[in-house]
């Protein structure tokens, strides 16, 4: 996990780098899922958003990461399992080789360091 703001410099490389997205519920069960997959796999995480649901629904945390294709597979596997044990999992996807106009998006990341 990145305290600082170091994670914008880390750019996806495009045309080369598969990225997985892990959606879970609540902040507890995103870094839970987030530790498990950047430990599990060479991977790096590259963003994170938060949304909040609609009323009654809690806090979403959708992590990015990003790696080559078999990393970032074992990586959302491993982050899936992980944040399983401690809350509930909403989706995840892995592209193994999004068009160029995903990576800002995927960049993205809306949660403060301060």
């Amino acid at each position: 996990m990145y305290l600082d703001n170091s994670y914008r410099e880390k750019k996806i490389v495009f045309g080369k780098e598969a990225f997985g997205i892990i959606e879970v519920y609540g902040f507890i069960c995103a870094m839970t899922a987030a530790d498990a997959a950047v430990k599990a796999a060479n991977v790096r995480l590259v963003g994170m958003e938060r949304t909040k649901g609609s009323e009654g629904i809690e806090l979403i945390v959708a992590l990015k990461l990003a790696g080559l294709p078999d990393a970032v597979r074992g990586a959302v596997d491993a982050g899936l399992a992980a944040a399983a044990e401690v809350g509930d999992v909403i989706s995840s996807n892995v592209n193994a080789l999004p068009c160029e106009g995903i990576y800002p998006m995927i960049q993205y990341t809306n949660l403060k360091s301060d």
